[in-house]
């Protein structure tokens, strides 16, 4: 049975290493205390006041931090992966090393949050320009989990296609709309290399 800490007033609290898993802390007061390395998968932070809090190295994976405030937060080298942020405001937020694989992050602000080292290629909501943005201050905007390979292989049948005539060209453009599709939605930072050239089809004999 998940724990049930929703409204507590834990501020100052010293949690480092905690079991968190699941528990619902919506709407508690966190502020400035120290989730050091919890193990906190899929918890509940909805409405939380997370002002100050420490959670360097925390285990957040499918965390829900919707209308949490996290002003000064701390989650260097923290797994945020799949966790949602949707509509949060980071910018104040130290989110250095973190992973945020597949983490939602439509509508959030990153203005002025710490982004060295973080892994944001497979987020979220987040756009090309944003993505650029955040690579220009450090993050790591690399697709994860799809290779440029991949979408090598995808430009190199769009090639064949129009080749082979009408017919192939038009079911490699379905291929190649579906692969991108794919992509966008998972790591758009990878349409960014594709969009400067980046990512180069092979050439083909013929």
């Amino acid at each position: 049975m998940s724990t049930n800490l929703s409204g507590a007033i834990l501020r100052g609290a010293r949690l480092d290493g905690a079991r968190l898993r699941g528990a619902n802390l919506s709407g508690a007061d966190l502020r400035e205390a120290s989730l050091n390395e919890v193990i906190a998968e899929e918890v509940d932070l909805s409405g939380a006041d997370l002002s100050g809090a420490r959670m360097s190295r925390a285990r957040l994976q499918r965390a829900d931090l919707r209308g949490a405030t996290v002003k000064g937060l701390i989650v260097r080298d923290a797994d945020l992966s799949g966790a949602k942020l949707i509509d949060l405001d980071l910018s104040d937020v130290d989110l250095r090393f973190a992973l945020l694989d597949q983490a939602e992050l439509t509508g959030a602000s990153l203005d002025g949050a710490l982004v060295e080292g973080a892994e944001l290629g497979g987020a979220l909501g987040l756009s090309p320009a944003t993505l650029s943005a955040l690579r220009a201050r450090g993050a790591d905007i690399g697709g994860l989990g799809v290779d440029r390979e991949t979408i090598a292989r995808l430009l190199r049948a769009l090639g064949g296609g129009i080749r082979a005539g009408a017919t192939g060209a038009a079911q490699a453009l379905r291929a190649i709309g579906q692969g991108l599709l794919w992509v966008a939605s998972r790591a758009p930072g990878l349409l960014l290399g594709l969009g400067r050239g980046a990512i180069q089809p092979r050439p083909t004999g013929g």
